[in-house]
């Protein structure tokens, strides 16, 4: 007997004809790793919440939701509680307690856990979680990714047999998100908890996977990891680019020396090592002698990063901290050129998001000073904090009535945004019931809209399915075009390498090395995007899966 069941289950919310569940049908066995996928918006955290008894949606539905032989409607509660633990998108709105240790008792406690037994579990999880350091901290000062952590170990304290996970890597650092799935397989195999989870970037977890939820437009189709990539090619799915580096490259790929073909379904490789064997039997077959010295990438805009007249803000041995002796920022330098798109990176509460806010004005630095006449716009990690009206639409509407636009004008620029941002379907509803993906989207058109001269946005791309962060990425380098110059903060390495000019790395309070995106790369080993690392001893100055399709087309050209 599957330990979970839907048959026919189908949903709407209240006043609205849409049907976000259509006839959804799948099983999960007892001990499986299964990863559901899909764009932005079509009903993945629906269908999540609808596992959950207590974040069933309030709509019109109907079919069967079987746990371990039980309706979950009809599960009791603290049954329920204590066997489905759920961690979601948003860690700042599930985070409900001041102070760490508080965060891990809370499930335990609510369930009338004696007092002893409440210690020693805290402990013990803390500890393998590596949050001992953390325990007595206040919540408030943890960065994005220290509370995902914690509502994953909060999840797993109360020894769930499943666990739902929504986009839990979304606010992680590459390094983190590389643990944090290590951890998940590690309570899968060794501890045989169930694991559903629910992802948009798919290249360290699609290996992972026992099987896979294929979501569109409300409906699933179930596949194993390797057949998942000739489903999304067939359906035409804006999923497809989210895939693993080495499928993408195989599937797009079909060039040999005997014509044109398209990949067998066993032959598409899943994991870095898998493209590395299959680049090189390509290479082989194409052409035993590799062909050097070719460079395919698209020239960016080179920017004098010595001449003053392009700088637009600079900080002077600046210094920040949130607690007396703990410095976040030290000595820090940086300047800023027109017209670039600088990506930060580095771990979680490296200081990158306080970095943001200091050079927006939110903070003011303790020591040092930040030297700008720009006009600059900041874009917060969480999008619904920027929300203040009762739909989309108004949204932009009344952020588009202050700039004093005749009627005509603003009806065309919230038209014209509404479209772009892939929300017209949904320009009536109230940004609160919008998908994350969604709610980031609406939240970057509002930035958008201000036409800044610099635009500051912390993780712009959380939450956005692949092919959205194509349209982003390249509507970003359209705003440079117009002098708009971008920094962003992001764990997005292959959005990074992609789109930005230039890319810094923060840690231990200074930009360590910083440089043009492909210099930055080039130099290193752990933060490097996947095409990279599967190029590694082949060619160099490969950022994209799409540089290696391109080299792959120059050496055969040599034939």
């Amino acid at each position: 007997m599957a330990l979970l069941r839907f048959e026919r289950v189908n949903f709407c919310y209240p006043e609205s004809e849409k049907q976000v569940l259509k006839e959804v049908f799948f099983s999960i066995e007892q001990g499986e790793f299964v990863l559901l996928c899909g764009a932005s918006g079509c009903g993945k955290t629906t269908l999540l919440r609808h596992v959950l008894k207590s974040q069933i949606p309030v709509g019109t539905g109907d079919g069967e939701m079987i746990f371990d032989g039980n309706d979950i409607e009809r599960m009791p509660d603290e049954e329920a509680a204590r066997r489905i633990s759920f961690v979601g998108q948003d860690p700042e709105a599930s985070v409900i307690t001041e102070t760490v240790w508080q965060e891990l008792a809370f499930g335990l406690e609510s369930l009338g856990t004696p007092v002893e037994q409440m210690r020693r579990r805290t402990a013990e999880i803390a500890e393998y979680f590596g949050l001992g350091k953390l325990f007595r901290r206040n919540t408030a000062e943890l960065s994005g990714g220290q509370k995902q952590l914690l509502q994953l170990a909060s999840a797993m304290v109360m020894q769930p047999e499943l666990l739902v996970l929504d986009e839990p890597t979304s606010q992680l650092d590459p390094i983190g998100a590389g643990r944090f799935l290590e951890t998940l397989v590690k309570l899968n195999r060794d501890f045989g908890v169930t694991i559903l989870l629910s992802e948009q970037r798919l290249e360290g977890v699609l290996p992972l996977a026992d099987k896979v939820l294929v979501m569109d437009e409300g409906q699933v189709e179930v596949c194993t990891p390797r057949e998942c990539s000739m489903l999304l090619q067939e359906k035409g799915s804006a999923v497809l680019s989210a895939l693993p580096v080495a499928s993408r490259v195989a599937m797009e790929w079909k060039g040999t020396m005997y014509g044109k073909s398209t990949p067998k379904q066993e032959s598409i490789p899943l994991t870095i090592r898998e493209g590395q064997m299959w680049l090189r039997k390509q290479r082989n077959v194409i052409n035993e002698k590799r062909k050097k010295d070719f460079s395919v990438r698209d020239d960016k805009t080179e920017i004098n990063m010595e001449s003053k007249e392009n700088v637009l803000i600079q900080t002077r041995h600046i210094s920040f901290a949130y607690n007396k002796g703990e410095l976040i920022l030290r000595d820090f330098n940086w300047k800023l050129q027109k017209g670039s798109i600088y990506c930060i990176l580095g771990s979680n509460g490296s200081g990158k998001s306080t970095l943001l806010k200091l050079l927006a004005g939110i903070y003011k630095p303790q020591g040092g000073r930040i030297i700008s006449k720009a006009r600059i716009i900041y874009l917060p990690q969480n999008p619904k904090a920027v929300f203040s009206d009762i739909s989309v639409e108004e949204e932009l509407a009344q952020f588009l009535l202050r700039k004093q636009l005749s009627q005509k004008e603003m009806i065309d620029k919230t038209e014209e945004m509404l479209a772009f941002m892939d929300l017209t379907k949904v320009r009536n509803n109230h940004p609160y019931d919008l998908s994350g993906g969604q709610a980031q989207r609406l939240a970057i058109a509002k930035a958008l809209l201000t036409e800044p001269e610099i635009l500051l946005l912390d993780e712009p791309t959380k939450g956005l399915d692949a092919a959205f962060k194509k349209t982003l990425g390249k509507y970003l380098q359209k705003m440079t075009d117009r002098g708009i110059t971008v920094v962003l903060v992001s764990h997005d390495l292959e959005f990074c390498a992609e789109y930005s000019t230039h890319c810094g790395l923060l840690f231990d309070g200074e930009m360590i090395c910083q440089g043009y995106t492909e210099e930055f790369f080039r130099d290193n080993y752990f933060y490097v995007p996947a095409a990279t690392r599967m190029a590694d001893g082949i060619w160099e100055d490969v950022l994209t899966g799409e540089d290696i399709v391109k080299k792959l087309s120059l050496d055969s050209n040599f034939l």
